[in-house]
């Protein structure tokens, strides 16, 4: 019945928490997979206060019935990450700061 797959998509949890414990040095949207996969899947203080539960299961690593909605994944989680992009030359060029120097660019 796709009416069934399609009720299970919207019922989805949007009050997931994303708490990291105080000594973790960071934040959930900060934290790579690998130590997310490692904290929500083994460390039993993280499952018991399901910590970064948000980010655990945008992971792929959600707590036991856990059903949170997506928020994008990590990577699009952190407003602090650059960008995906490998080109950096956008930042160094300023469309309205400097108009008429087009000497100053860098090689």
């Amino acid at each position: 019945h796709p009416a069934l797959q399609q009720r299970s998509i919207e019922t989805c949890s949007t009050n997931c928490t994303n708490t990291a414990p105080p000594f973790f040095g960071k934040t959930c949207a900060e934290a790579d997979s690998a130590t997310l996969t490692e904290n929500c899947e083994t460390l039993t203080f993280w499952i018991t206060n399901k910590l970064c539960q948000q980010s655990c299961s945008d992971n792929g690593t959600p707590y036991d019935g856990d059903n949170c909605c997506s928020s994008g994944g990590p990577a699009t989680n952190n407003p602090t990450s650059p960008s995906p992009t490998t080109s950096a030359p956008t930042t160094a060029e300023p469309t309205s700061a400097a108009p008429t120097n087009p000497p100053t660019a860098s090689p």
